[in-house]
């Protein structure tokens, strides 16, 4: 009989630590709240009863949880306040080990039910502190320290509201900055503004504001208990846990507003009227006599924001603004130009001229001359000088996205600059388009690094005449999507009768997700004298009557004398005909590239359904087409569907039909070259229909043979190899 010894089964018991966090004077660096005493000043000091998270860092630098909520007790003794709470085990925790405390994501204090934050606040919400163990006693499992700075703590903004009578109580504080934060289910949300509408009438309002490390302009506007409205501004910085205290001293807006511009102190007023609410709706605003504005160091835009815009309008009466400046710094500071938000359908400026104007924007949105974003009506506005900022940048309008837009009879001379590594839009009248343009010419050089364009870097009209008649003699250079009028047309419009003279040069390339069903990417400089891409889902995009005369140079594919690239993406399940068309334009400009797909008038085609049809018609080249592959004297590689659809009954097929075209340049390449179009692809769903298309015997094909033209033969536009 074999009896072996059993050993016991061993319990482990849960060990549980207790953090002590000594509290001081009220100056000192262990902080939660930020209160005040009855005397008015800061109150620093942890509270009974408060409950915390506690995670430790791990050996990567990464949190891991220790506690869930721990409640704090509180022992009082000697010159230090004790706070401590309990905490399970940690496994390696030793001296120099590092913690950190945070505090619940929710806090009724702080938010209402519209999640907005409310004007009572006594806490740093969201705020955690850094905790470095100091002591380690093993036997009584106590963590000792006080070592603790709270960190991310709220500004917290008290705010008292007077008028020439005294204390006024107000019933709403809408507070206007482009990086306030709010705290919406434990989770930070951008919001544009706040409204802390208080339960009663109050003459002092308290605001929690989250910067989270970033300074926020600050713009605020007032409105009283019996609806009439005040002005109230307090601009500056708030900064993350600090405490302010404003008295706010707010008069009535007036129904008295500046009609007549008469010296640089009327307009310096009137920007300053529209900062504090008076948005001139309804008012129109006259220019009596040319203003030189060398003085005035930094202009303040007139219309800051969407909350603060301005929505009259300005009768430049011919006259001339000369030596406007304007600098932002600010990453808050969003809109910048003589006016900076303009909105309404009724707002208008015209007759106006800018004169030797610098504007300079360090920010990430909209700049121009005129204005940086802008609604209504913009006739006979006139720019000289720079524009620059980082994207949406124009030599007259750097955003006017809206469709109830137009723009006429402008000018830019000088430069204008987008500096973004990624996004630098760039228009030498307007950046980011919705209107329409007439009649608008740029004199000027536009830089970008991404969709930049003689005219517009933009547009996504839907109007069949949506640009018309405009000029562009400045040369146009960006990495992508470059065009000597457009950069990118996105949507179902018309360009009609716009000529291009200036340079026009892609130095690099862009990306676009040509078919997502096959992860398909395309990567190319998508460059044209008239239009770099087009691409839309819409009925028809029409180019018509257009002239390029300026030279045409890219890097990548996709190059064109009038169209780099033209894409038709309407979903497999639409049954309706949508076009591309164009027709009656001419290219004078040589046209070369480093790579494939160059054409005389258009780089490439693109067809991502059935009932797609790309028109080419009536079309002239006079110029050399230089590429590698798909090289073409009118295009240079036509292709056919290359989407994955379904079998639409009643559907016809796609189509690229190229009709009553000539070429007169010299087309040069490596393969697949021809005096009309270098070659096809993929043209298992698609028909590729040619009708009276030539090329004349004196037209050089480098390595190949000249085709001659057949009505509906492939000849036209033969494809050859090297050699």
């Amino acid at each position: 009989l074999n009896i072996e010894e059993e050993t016991p089964e061993t319990v482990v018991e849960e060990e549980v630590w207790t953090l002590k966090v000594e509290a001081g004077e009220k100056g000192d660096a262990v902080t939660k709240a930020l209160l005040l005493n009855d005397n008015g000043t800061i109150k620093s000091e942890w509270v009974q009863g408060d409950e915390i998270k506690v995670h430790k860092y791990l050996d990567n630098g990464q949190l891991s949880l220790v506690a869930n909520i721990g409640t704090l007790s509180a022992e009082t003794g000697g010159e230090h306040t004790t706070f401590s709470c309990s905490l399970t085990s940690v496994e390696g925790l030793s001296v120099g080990s590092k913690l950190r405390l945070s505090y619940p994501d929710y806090n009724t204090d702080y938010r209402g039910q519209d999640g907005t934050l409310q004007y009572i606040s006594d806490h740093c919400n969201f705020s955690f502190a850094e905790v470095e163990i100091t002591d380690l006693n093993t036997e009584t499992h106590v963590i000792s320290t006080t070592n603790a700075a709270f960190k991310n703590c709220q500004a917290i903004w008290k705010m008292k509201f007077k008028d020439a009578n005294g204390d006024i109580n107000v019933t709403s504080v809408t507070i206007a900055a482009d990086y306030i934060k709010n705290y919406t289910s434990g989770s930070l949300a951008f919001v544009g503004q706040i409204t802390i509408t208080p339960a009663t009438p109050t003459n002092e309002i308290w605001v929690a504001v989250s910067s989270m490390n970033r300074d926020n302009n600050y713009v605020i506007k007032c409105v009283t208990d019996n609806s009439r409205k005040l002005s109230c501004v307090k601009k500056g910085n708030l900064q993350a846990g600090k405490y302010y205290t404003s008295t706010l001293t707010m008069t009535p807006l007036d129904a008295n507003f500046i009609t007549e511009i008469n010296t640089v102190s009327d307009l310096v007023q009137l920007s300053n009227e529209v900062s504090i609410g008076k948005t001139y709706e309804g008012q129109t605003v006259t220019l009596k006599n040319d203003l030189d504005l060398s003085e005035i160091v930094n202009f303040q835009p007139i219309g800051l924001s969407a909350t603060l815009p301005f929505k009259g309008s300005f009768n430049g009466n011919h006259k001339t603004i000369s030596n406007l400046k304007i600098t932002t710094e600010s990453s808050s500071a969003n809109y910048t130009g003589l006016f900076g938000y303009i909105s309404g359908t009724a707002t208008s400026v015209y007759d106006l001229t800018l004169t030797d104007c610098t504007i300079s924007s360090n920010n990430n949105n909209k700049t121009g001359g005129i204005a940086g974003y802008a609604e209504g009506a913009f006739t006979n506005c006139h720019v000289t000088g720079s524009v620059t900022g980082q994207t949406s940048v124009g030599g007259i309008i750097g955003n006017a996205s809206n469709n109830n837009v137009s723009i006429s009879g402008c000018t830019f001379h000088g430069s204008v600059t987008a500096e973004k590594a990624n996004g630098g839009n760039a228009g030498g009248i307007v950046s980011l388009c919705g209107p329409k343009l007439v009649n608008c010419t740029n004199y000027g050089t536009v830089t970008g690094t991404e969709r930049a364009g003689g005219i517009t870097s933009q547009t996504q009209n839907s109007a069949i005449d949506a640009i018309t008649s405009c000029i562009n003699y400045g040369d146009v250079t960006g990495r992508t999507r470059v065009g000597g009028i457009v950069g990118q047309a996105t949507g179902a419009m018309g360009i009609i009768n716009c000529t291009n003279h200036g340079k026009v040069k892609s130095n690099g390339k862009g990306w676009f997700n040509h078919n997502s069903s096959k992860n398909e990417d395309l990567y190319g400089s998508f460059t044209g004298g008239i239009v770099g891409w087009n691409d839309h889902q819409g009925s028809e995009t029409i180019i018509s009557g257009c002239i390029n005369n300026g030279a045409v140079e890219a890097v990548d594919n996709y190059v064109g004398g009038i169209i780099g690239w033209a894409s038709l993406t309407n979903s497999s399940t639409d049954n309706h005909d949508t076009y591309i068309t164009i027709t009656g334009c001419e290219n004078h400009g040589a046209v070369q590239s480093a790579k494939n797909c160059v054409g005389g008038i258009i780089g490439a085609t693109s067809v991502g359904h059935k009932n797609a049809i790309i028109r080419i018609l009536s079309c002239v080249n006079e110029s050399s087409v230089t590429g590698v592959n798909y090289v073409g004297g009118i295009a240079g590689q036509l292709n056919g569907t290359t989407y994955n659809y379904e079998e639409i009954s009643g559907a016809g097929p796609s189509k690229n039909n190229l009709e009553n075209n000539l070429n007169l340049g010299a087309v040069s390449g490596t393969s697949y070259k021809g005096g009309i179009a270098g070659g096809l692809h993929n043209d298992t769903y698609g028909q590729f229909n040619y009708v009276s298309n030539f090329y004349t015997a004196t037209t050089l094909i480098s390595g190949g043979v000249n085709g001659v033209d057949q009505e509906g033969a492939r000849g036209a536009y033969k494809i050859v190899g090297a050699g």
